[in-house]
């Protein structure tokens, strides 16, 4: 199997569970995604939901050899956030701050930030922002960034 298709076979793995449920009547969009890394991937995208008028941040990481027995990476995820796109500037979003300080996983790591609510029939750009840690061989950390993402809720 290719890296390319390892990856996308550890993505689905991983980023199933990351999907929240609503009620029936709620559609849920990802949107503004960005993955990267290819021993340990990391990804930061955000859920628009149109039906109740609200945003949330998310964010996965994982050891890309997660689904062997041994792992080579503990990972952590950290500070999910929205930004808006505001005269401007980028600035945090109010409210989609979520700190997610619960240490190091084996090999995966979940975080969402919390619900804001967005005006009906209003235009945004926004950008989800989470700043990610891993340890291993080739340990590393930082702050990604979701791609600049315009739309109506």
């Amino acid at each position: 199997m290719n890296l390319l298709a390892q990856a996308a076979a550890a993505a689905t793995l991983v980023l199933a569970p990351l999907v929240v449920p609503l009620p029936a009547q709620a559609a849920t969009e990802s949107t503004g995604v960005n993955c990267v890394g290819k021993q340990v991937v990391r990804c930061v995208w955000f859920n628009v939901d149109r039906t109740n008028n609200r945003l949330r941040a998310r964010s996965g990481i994982w050891d890309a050899a997660v689904s062997d027995p041994d792992p080579n990476y503990s990972v952590a995820t950290s500070q999910v956030r929205l930004q808006r796109y505001v005269g401007g500037t980028w600035r945090y979003w109010s409210g989609s701050y979520f700190a997610d300080y619960d240490g190091w996983h084996g090999s995966v790591d979940r975080a969402a930030g919390g619900l804001v609510g967005c005006g009906n029939g209003n235009s945004y750009t926004v950008r989800a922002v989470v700043h990610q840690k891993w340890t291993g061989s080739s340990p590393g950390s930082g702050t990604q960034y979701g791609p600049r993402t315009s739309f109506v809720c």
